[in-house]
């Protein structure tokens, strides 16, 4: 995995006025402990105040940068609340790594659902940032298992009801009414994998289609996430 590409080029202005072009930016993540606003809620995230803008270098330390867009960055609320105003190097000199200059891959190990820092600054960073908060690790639990289980019910949900239907042709008919009524459910079953998948897309129902920064707007999703996406209408 590479660093993540800055796309836009907003005019200056406020910080607030990037959201839209941030959103896009980091592929509706959090650039930090890496969940997806969809983790958070379905639907869109807008008006909840669950993301915001991170400054790299803290307000606090450095009031001009504060509207740079190159020191802001999407975050969590979580990740944002748990760094505060923590400096960029602490005093053994380890200092917190910047999403946009370096890969997460190369500095964090998964380990079943927790990033295992790599190194010094990797270490200050998932200290400042508490990126395996136990909500976050439930977060990303969550998310693999409602995925595998919603792709398992799609790859074989639909055989299985051809097999019940079938079976019901041939039945006596006290039998015939259970295996209809299984098929049924199972339909069901399958409509709420397809319903979960969709919650997990990449581009949330209401990303948005302009920003206010004014800048040339790039609405597709960053190339890295794409490649780790299913297109689900070719299965």
């Amino acid at each position: 995995m590479t660093p993540i590409a800055r796309r836009h080029s907003p005019p200056a202005g406020k910080f607030p006025t990037y959201r839209a072009c941030l959103r896009w930016e980091f592929g509706f993540s959090c650039a930090f402990c890496l969940l997806h606003e969809a983790d958070f809620v379905a639907g869109g995230i807008d008006g909840t105040g669950l993301t915001s803008v991170e400054h790299q270098i803290p307000r606090s330390h450095a009031p001009q940068l504060e509207d740079e867009y190159d020191n802001c960055i999407y975050a969590c609320r979580f990740c944002n609340g748990a760094r505060g105003d923590t400096p960029n190097v602490d005093v053994a000199g380890r200092t917190l790594l910047d999403p946009c200059t370096s890969a997460w891959a190369s500095h964090f190990k998964r380990e079943g659902f927790s990033l295992a820092p790599l190194g010094d600054d990797a270490e200050y960073t998932a200290q400042t940032y508490d990126l395996d908060d136990p909500r976050k690790v439930e977060f990303r639990r969550a998310r693999t298992g409602a995925i595998t289980s919603a792709l398992r019910m799609l790859r074989e949900g639909p055989e299985r009801v051809v097999k019940l239907l079938d079976a019901a042709v041939n039945a006596r008919e006290q039998d015939r009414d259970v295996l209809v009524a299984t098929a049924h459910d199972l339909r069901g079953f399958i409509l709420t994998a397809a319903k979960t998948l969709a919650r997990y897309r990449i581009v949330p129902l209401d990303a948005p289609v302009s920003c206010r920064c004014g800048a040339a707007f790039v609405r597709e999703a960053p190339r890295f996430m794409v490649a780790q996406c299913l297109d689900l209408e070719d299965r």
